[in-house]
């Protein structure tokens, strides 16, 4: 046995060097799936095209007004912009040099000639402001409105609104709150989602972490405290998107593995104890489970040489699968003891009639987890690799090991027939007795049950929402099903790229005219339509404001 221990002792120090040299941890999700895979092949394509738009954090900036908003967004893409170190690239999608210009070009023809009769009459009250940019320009335009002889005037703002909204703030500033009044929400004439802002920010990551995306995260997470205004009401900025999904789901993932990990050991070795009422006992399983999942672990490297946010659950599984079959030993060899048979005859007869039943039982259960192989997911067909040989390893690692750990090892207390027939083994036996005495009861029930099962089975509904797997508590979630609400900011969108014009045109032709499909934009959908319509009347605009347009 010494020299059995050795040469396994030896083998382990080799094997943990191997790992440590040659597996390594892949967080990267896209991954997942097998690089082969129809859209995988899709995604690549479109990566090449659009690269700035994978793999990408979406910032939602929230406040309570929109120029509040406005202002936080860009203040918050001057930080992250400046920032090389963590960042490729960041941009507000709906405000740049173009938009700034055409902007208007993109109203309806009706929004925009509302827009321009609601400036027309406004053009008074803006002139003041222009002119006055104070609070004496501003209630100015209360003294006009209710002192006006002119009962035909038309006033281009709610004033009981405007009023009810100025008693707010003034009522929320002398209780030490901090409020501001929106103007482009009074003049609005439909709600929108103004007061949110968009940021597109491409992180650099670092796959070699848990967590690739968490520095960059960070980062964010300082630069939002920096735009906070302490004599402004606070700006709440989610994190979302794709990259911020896999982090919080990463986060978690880490935080469960290593959770799982520590109550798997606690709650084995509590039942180890409990079942063997031997502490030598204990120590051999759990050593022997440990030199197993060295060996398991030099299979991985070599095998896959890098574990995935799937497969690295074999690691857990193997805990709970790999210790049963030291149970199966140690309780099989405590039992021949027990009759009094001599710690050698004991080895030997436990090895014997044990390692058939162990093998076939490791037989049948890597069968479900090889079952796992075939599947294009990559993390999942690792997964049933891995945990799969496992088995096997840990079998093999349990008869050569275990046998000689024992053997040097000196025998547990014999239990006298008496003591063994207290407790749970006196528990076991009447529940064992049970189906003898009862089993035309039991067979009844277990045959209602198993037709109410039946029934039930086909009430079961599948939830094909990917977003529903995920901690509907995180903010990246959170923001997720926020922006899901509004179909004009919904993230949930499939993409398909057109070899052409022509073929881009008919495709989306063809896919608007599907029940499933809300609706379609292309590229040509950014061309303004009617567009010397709409100059004539933004001229007009311009005409009209004059001056005040610059302020």
């Amino acid at each position: 046995p010494i020299k059995v221990l050795l040469t396994i002792v030896l083998f382990s120090i080799l094997a943990l060097q191997y790992t440590a040299g040659h597996l390594s941890i892949n967080t990267d999700t896209a991954e997942l799936v097998a690089p082969d895979a129809p859209f995988q092949k899709n995604r690549r394509n479109y990566e090449k095209a659009f690269s700035q738009d994978l793999h990408t954090l979406l910032l939602v900036v929230e406040s309570d007004t929109p120029e509040l908003t406005k202002s936080a967004t860009k203040r918050l893409l001057r930080l992250l912009s400046a920032n090389k170190e963590h960042f490729n690239s960041a941009y507000i999608p709906n405000d740049n040099a173009f938009f700034r210009q055409n902007g208007l070009l993109y109203l309806d023809t009706n929004e925009l000639q509302n827009l321009s009769n609601n400036l027309s009459l406004a053009q008074p009250f803006i002139g003041r402001i222009a002119q006055e940019p104070n609070l004496t320009g501003f209630f100015s335009i209360f003294e006009d409105a209710l002192t006006s002889t002119d009962k035909n005037q038309v006033v281009p703002i709610d004033l009981t609104s405007l009023i009810d909204k100025v008693v707010l703030a003034l009522h929320k500033t002398i209780n030490g709150d901090n409020a501001l009044l929106s103007w482009e929400s009074m003049i609005a004439e439909k709600k929108t989602n103004s007061n949110n802002g968009f940021i597109i920010v491409a992180p650099k990551f670092d796959f070699t972490q848990i967590r690739p995306a968490e520095n960059a995260i960070e980062t964010i997470r300082k630069a939002v405290a920096e735009v906070q205004d302490p004599n402004l009401p606070a700006v709440k900025v989610w994190v979302t998107g794709e990259v911020g999904l896999e982090d919080d789901e990463l986060s978690g993932m880490s935080t469960g593995t290593f959770t799982a990990s520590i109550f798997s050991i606690v709650l084995v070795l509590f039942i180890l104890l409990v079942a063997y009422r031997s502490i030598l006992l204990t120590v051999a399983t759990l050593m022997t489970l440990a030199l197993g999942m060295l060996f398991c672990g030099a299979f991985a490297a070599f095998s896959v040489k890098e574990l995935n946010l799937i497969s690295v659950a074999f690691a857990v599984s193997n805990i709970g699968l790999g210790v049963e079959y030291a149970i199966h030993f140690c309780l099989r060899y405590r039992d021949s003891l027990t009759h009094h048979i001599h710690k050698d005859l004991a080895l030997r007869s436990t090895l014997t009639s044990t390692a058939p039943s162990l093998l076939l039982c490791a037989g049948t259960t890597s069968i479900g987890l090889y079952a796992f192989i075939p599947t294009d997911y990559k993390g999942v067909s690792e997964l049933g690799l891995l945990a799969g040989t496992s088995l096997f390893i840990c079998l093999l690692i349990t008869l050569i090991a275990l046998p000689a750990l024992l053997r040097i090892l000196p025998a547990p207390a014999k239990f006298e027939k008496d003591e063994v027939q207290n407790g749970l083994a006196k528990l076991s036996e009447k529940l064992a007795i049970l189906p003898l005495h009862y089993a035309k009861p039991i067979s009844i029930a277990t045959l209602v049950v198993a037709v109410i099962s039946v029934g039930l089975t086909f009430n079961v509904k599948t939830d094909f929402n990917p977003i529903n797997l995920r901690d509907p508590n995180t903010e990246s979630v959170i923001a997720f099903k926020n922006l899901m609400k509004d179909k004009e900011t919904t993230p949930m969108t499939l993409t398909v790229l057109g070899k052409d014009e022509n073929s881009a045109k008919a495709l989306e032709k063809k896919l608007s005219t599907l029940s499933s499909v809300d609706k379609t934009v292309s590229l040509f959908d950014f061309q303004p339509t009617d567009q010397e319509d709409k100059l004539a009347l933004i001229e007009e605009m311009s005409l009209m404001l004059g001056a005040q347009t610059q302020n």
